[in-house]
């Protein structure tokens, strides 16, 4: 099981942002502050040789996804998907102790 679930419709909005850019880019997943109350998932573009040796690849179709190896014990059971209505990303955490909701 992987620790976190990309939708094929998020897969396919990425996919897009990626298509977009000048150079080779793949995506990173991480937590900001985590363990407090300002924690936030980050998802940024990560270009060819940016990952840290020590993140995690996850391959979801054709796209490539680093989840930050330190953050992988916060990211566990997240579900990334894509919010149709305007076309934005939306991240929101499956956990039942937690009602946040991060969208950008």
């Amino acid at each position: 099981m992987s620790v976190v679930s990309i939708s094929d419709t998020a897969v396919a909005y990425l996919q897009d942002l990626l298509n977009s850019q000048e150079e080779e880019t793949n995506i990173k997943i991480f937590v900001s502050d985590p363990g407090t109350m300002r924690a936030e998932t980050c998802i940024v573009y990560c270009k060819i040789g940016e990952e840290e040796e020590d993140d995690v690849l996850m391959e979801v179709g054709n796209l490539s996804v680093y989840l930050e190896n330190e953050s992988l014990s916060f990211l566990e059971d997240s579900e990334h998907k894509q919010w149709c209505e305007d076309c934005r990303a939306q991240i929101a955490p499956r956990r039942d102790d937690s009602d946040a909701l991060i969208r950008g």
